[in-house]
């Protein structure tokens, strides 16, 4: 037996930022976040603003001894007022202070009174109104900002307090010009200050307010709802709507104040800390003990932020989320959190159990030392089965009373570590590769129970129409014949590693897996698998909790997660997250340090992210956000960086799209688009969060980049129209060259024809045939008949070949050699042999697929015969040599003799019309080089020598392209 011991109730926790963390001093005073979401930072060595992430330095222009900023005013519009210690006020642009002129009268008259200025507001008109220690003041800008004093009420005897309305906003001025009459009051101990009450509607009415010390002004008069509050040395002061006055009083100077959503009031004492009181005016928590809290303010995420006198800024990252202090060591070693009925069971390592019943927690067990890890625990009867790492505990709780019995132990070596109350007293108890089934629940527990071992490594299980669906290492199966077998509609969890198995309010069961996301199944085994792709925050998957209302709680390693309806997750919490579940109107959950809860479940809403253009790179220069509207056309490659201000939760991606000339869309890396090498034109840069749902504007960015001058449509024009005079200068060109080459052509055409002509009149000419005719008669009359017929033969199919070749342009060069052999024959004929021939071909060269013009080797072949060997009059044997071969895709002739060569001119040897046959050949190469349009074929003559260089005959080399069958059909 033993009793209940009652710990503290929950606590906010704070992280803490110093000049380690980047701040330039520890000593903060005022903060404030602006409307774009920034939070600036006040402190004794100038202003600074935090996007989340990092702390900047701003107004640098400010010199060092104005730099220490007193209080600040931002409008509707986003426009920042500033004034500093020395009562100067500044315009605040573009992270740069501005003096206001003309409000330097006034700057002057209150550093000779040593007042600064408390409270600043700047209305609709940009008139200004500040409050000082010695009284409040207006400066009217149509006036050139000429203070003019608030107070409209004076009585010498007592401190007067005025409060005027002003858009909303409430400021007050302070009459204490009768000082010494006013502090003797407050010695007296029963002195009273009078408050004028001006309402919205402009009526008037005296409060009497007890002043227990006049000497110190009443400060920071605010309104929350219809109450208006202001401190007063150690008092917050309220007064409601009827005028009733009541009096909060702490035990030290009040600096700063406000009141949360949840009526809780928190104040900022001097070397006090924090206080945090609740609607009944009871102080609830004591924070940040033995500090100067100079500013307490709340961000737009429900966020605390707290500035010091020397010890940095402290921020809790929301106020709904509440901790436990007193469990020990629950940071590291919290193993359980269960809520059964209306009751929440914690379990730590050391055997602790607590009962957290109507926000107070309960000590069942402080530690066990034999019985350390809760594994699990479940109603049974009037009590409760606790399941240890080796054992069991039945506790039954009656008041403020505790039972608790042992459990025989469990043998051969059974380590429960879950237990699932199945129907009456059925209870199912898990082992990591085994279980055990008690039929008549504890009772049946004896040091000898059957225990069924298993294949699988098992981790939950949970009872479903009759069967019991088993998580394992290896996916989801359920229990027959005293093992595990996993049926077709469960084989999509197959390797998977399900860790916990859970049933909502409509029969569904869910399956929470280790990197494989959720799996719900039906009521028709219908098995529905989710995972990232169908925006599920995470694949780990830890636990997942049903409220009555049909919302949903996901704990995963990357926080906590909230959902009224499914895909639209909202985060709770950023950091890993065991488990979780609603309990009334919150959200209890144990996370790496320890047991949170998270107030007011009902109003989980996304958090508002700011989103906002930080800068902008052109060239790699910076630039200001205002001059990208134009830009030249060299400045194509821009930079632009963003700033997602989040102080509580994850930052989402960020998705881009640039329309115009040219078309990007994507998501953003490190909240950085770069643009590179853009086209001159008008583009449009929209950026928002890829999760639509979040609460935060999309950031439309229009820029336009200027063509060059060439880039410019009346210079393209222009420019098309030179290229078209080009163009038509150049196709005139062409065609001009094409019909003068084409003329060109069909002259050579003509010549080739004519040539050919030339040639056969060249060949076969009268003296020719005379001579002929003439060896035929001598021979006839020699009665060499045999010979006559020979040569008479020969003739005839010289001349016959003769006539064929006169209507073609080119033949084979097998048809070429047959003729000029013909012809050397008859000459040998004429000239009774008195010189040999040899024809040498390459082994390469097939004389029938290669094609020469027709009688090209005639001209050269009688030169040779005619001019160099038969002068020799057989001085020595003479010899007329052809080699045709082929060198470099050329087809080269050699007609060498071994006469006289061209040196010795004999005037009666020979034709005088031989060298017009030089010259025709020389034509038709000519003519032929431009039919097909190279320079490869040419005519080479050289002079051959003996030893003692004298003549020794001629070379000639006919060089022509090499002409196939086919090149001649494509010429035709």
């Amino acid at each position: 037996m033993s009793m209940f011991f009652v710990c503290h109730s929950q606590t906010i926790q704070f992280d803490n930022y110093t000049t380690k963390n980047g701040l330039l001093s520890d000593e903060v005073y005022k903060l404030f976040q602006d409307k774009k979401g920034y939070l600036w930072l006040f402190t004794n060595y100038g202003a600074m603003k935090y996007n989340g992430k990092s702390f900047t330095k701003v107004l640098n222009n400010l010199p060092f001894k104005e730099s220490f900023i007193y209080s600040y005013f931002e409008n509707d519009k986003g426009e920042i007022w500033v004034a500093n210690s020395n009562a100067n006020i500044y315009y605040v642009r573009n992270d740069s202070a501005f003096a206001v002129k003309g409000t330097e009268r006034m700057s002057a008259k209150l550093k000779e009174d040593v007042s600064e200025i408390i409270d600043l507001f700047v209305d609709r008109d940009y008139n200004i109104f500040v409050n000082t220690k010695r009284g409040a003041f207006k400066l009217k800008k149509s006036q050139n900002y000429i203070p003019s004093d608030l107070v409209n009420y004076t009585n010498t005897d007592s401190l007067f307090v005025t409060i005027f309305y002003i858009d909303n906003t409430i400021l007050s001025s302070i009459n204490n010009s009768n000082r010494t009459k006013i502090n003797k009051l407050s010695n007296d101990n029963h002195g009273y200050f009078y408050l004028n009450y001006l309402d919205k509607l402009k009526s008037s009415s005296i409060v009497k307010i007890k002043g227990s010390n006049l000497s110190k002004n009443p400060i920071y008069f605010k309104q929350f709802n219809d109450n208006v509050y202001f401190s007063f040395y150690n008092q917050i002061i309220k007064i409601n709507k009827n005028k009733d006055v009541s009096y909060l009083t702490l035990s030290s100077f009040i600096l700063n104040y406000l009141i949360d959503e949840n009526g809780h009031l928190w104040a900022g004492t001097l070397n006090d800390g924090l206080f945090e009181i609740d609607n009944n005016d009871s102080i609830i928590n004591h924070y940040l003990i033995n500090r100067t809290i100079n500013h307490v303010f709340i961000d737009s995420q429900n966020g605390l932020w707290a500035s010091s006198d020397g010890g940095g800024i402290f921020h809790c990252k929301n106020l709904d989320e509440k901790r436990f202090t007193d469990i020990k060591n629950q940071e590291r070693n919290l193993i359980l959190l269960k809520k059964i009925d209306d009751k929440v069971f914690l379990t730590n390592a050391s055997g602790g159990i607590f009962l957290l019943d109507k926000g107070k927690l309960q000590t069942i067990k402080s530690s066990d030392e034999i019985n350390t890890d809760v594994l699990d625990v479940i109603k049974y009867h009037k009590g409760y089965i606790f399941c240890y790492r080796f054992n069991m505990e039945y506790i039954e709780l009656d008041g403020i009373t505790i039972k608790i019995s042992k459990l025989p132990k469990i043998k051969p070596a059974f380590y429960p570590q879950k237990i699932c109350s199945v129907v009456g007293d059925s209870i199912l108890c898990l082992g990591r590769k085994s279980i055990l089934f008690l039929k008549r629940g504890i009772s049946s527990l004896t040091s000898l129970n059957n225990i069924i071992t298993l294949k699988h490594k098992v981790y939950t299980c949970e009872y479903r129409d009759g069967k019991f669906l088993f998580g394992t290492d290896n996916g989801v199966f359920i229990l027959q014949n005293d093992s595990l077998v996993q049926p077709a509609f469960l084989s999509i969890t197959g390797n998977c590693k399900i860790t916990n198995i859970l049933k909502d309010n409509f029969d569904n069961y869910w399956f929470c897996s280790k990197g494989y996301g959720l799996f719900k199944l039906n009521t028709k085994n219908e098995l529905i698998h989710y995972t990232e792709k169908d925006e599920l925050p995470s694949n780990v998957i830890n636990d997942i909790y049903f409220n009555t209302d049909n919302s949903i709680l996901l704990s995963t390693n990357k926080g906590l997660f909230h959902s009224s309806k499914y895909k639209k997750w909202i985060e709770i919490y950023k950091e890993q997250v065991k488990m979780a579940f609603g309990l009334k109107n919150d959200i209890y959950f144990t996370t790496k340090d320890g047991l949170v809860i998270h107030e007011n479940s009902r109003q989980v809403i996304e958090p508002t992210i700011y989103f906002n253009l930080a800068s902008v790179f052109v060239n790699s220069n910076l630039v200001s956000s205002k001059c990208i509207s134009t830009l030249k056309h060299n400045q194509n490659n821009i930079e632009f960086n963003f700033d997602a201000i989040s102080f509580s939760s994850n930052v989402p991606n960020i998705l881009y799209q640039l329309n115009g000339p040219i078309t990007q869309m994507g998501i953003a890396k490190n909240q950085q688009v770069i643009f590179q090498n853009l086209k001159p034109g008008a583009y449009t840069l929209t950026v928002s969060f890829v999760a639509s749902n979040l609460k935060s504007h999309s950031v439309i960015i229009p820029f336009v980049i200027n063509p060059a001058f060439w880039q410019t449509l009346w210079f393209k024009l222009f420019a098309i129209l030179i290229c078209l005079a080009f163009c038509y200068f150049i196709g005139f060109k062409i065609f001009k060259y094409y019909r003068l080459k084409e003329n060109k052509k069909n002259e050579a055409n003509r010549l080739i024809t004519e040539y050919k002509l030339i040639a056969l009149k060249a060949q076969i000419n009268p003296h020719f045939i005379s001579n002929c005719l003439s060896a035929i008669q001598h021979l006839i009359i020699s009665n060499r008949l045999d010979e006559a017929n020979q040569y008479l033969a020969k003739f005839s199919l010289l001349v016959r070949q003769v006539l064929n070749f006169s209507s073609k342009s080119f033949v084979t060069l097998f048809e070429e050699l047959e003729i000029t052999k013909l012809n050397i024959e008859l000459e040998k004929l004429r000239f009774e042999n008195n010189f040999d021939f040899v024809i040498e071909l390459d082994n390469k060269i097939d004389l029938k697929s290669i094609y020469v013009p027709p009688l090209i080797f005639q001209p050269i072949v009688e030169n040779a015969i005619w001019h160099g060997l038969l002068p020799l009059k057989q001085k020595r044997p003479a010899v007329l040599v052809i080699k045709i071969q082929e060198l470099n895709e050329i087809l080269t002739i050699v007609i060498e003799d071994n006469g006289v060569g061209r040196k010795i001119i004999d005037k009666n040897i020979g034709n005088i019309q031989e060298s017009k046959g030089t010259k025709i050949v020389k034509q038709r190469i000519e003519n032929l080089n431009i039919l097909l349009g190279n320079n490869f074929g040419n005519l080479i003559f050289e002079d051959l020598k003996d030893s003692f260089g004298n003549p020794n005959g001629l070379q000639v080399k006919i060089l022509l392209p090499i002409i196939t069958f086919t090149d001649i059909n494509n010429e035709n």
